[in-house]
């Protein structure tokens, strides 16, 4: 497997040329996010795109050099229960906000669970009463923000 240099990276896509984001394109990354939120007519996330949970920014430049775009990764948290007995299953539920804090102070913004979806009406109430959403209503896919 190949290791990419991302201190060094750089690639010409086209008309744009990618690399990785610095402290000195914090200006223009603003800039970019306040276009983007006019177009989509709401606020967009704004974290510290050099801190934890981001794990890389990526600039593209145009052939002036400026700032036209990015994309970045962020990490979440999956958060799984094995084993599944009653009593664990109600339980569980009392490290929530020991695991939720432990998780922010790392950086986390965001954990997922996914269920069955034989057992997503099952656990729906408590996945509700723990800040849980479900993403699509169809699949047995829930969020919560930290």
């Amino acid at each position: 497997m190949e290791v990419i240099d991302w201190a060094n990276y750089r690639r010409r896509t086209g008309e744009l040329t990618w690399r990785l984001a610095k402290k000195e394109d914090e200006p223009a990354i603003e800039n970019l996010r306040v276009v983007s939120e006019r177009f989509l007519g709401r606020k967009q996330s704004a974290p510290n795109l050099f801190e934890r949970p981001i794990l890389i920014a990526l600039v593209a430049e145009d052939k002036s050099g400026a700032v036209v775009d990015l994309v970045y990764a962020e990490a979440q948290v999956e958060i799984v229960k094995v084993a599944c007995t009653k009593q664990g299953f109600k339980e569980a539920w009392i490290l929530e906000k020991d695991l939720r804090d432990w998780l922010k102070a790392r950086g986390f913004k965001k954990a997922i669970i996914r269920t069955t979806h034989r057992l997503k009406h099952a656990m729906s109430d408590a996945l509700h009463w723990a800040g849980f959403r479900c993403y699509d209503n169809i699949l047995s896919y829930w969020t919560r923000e930290l």
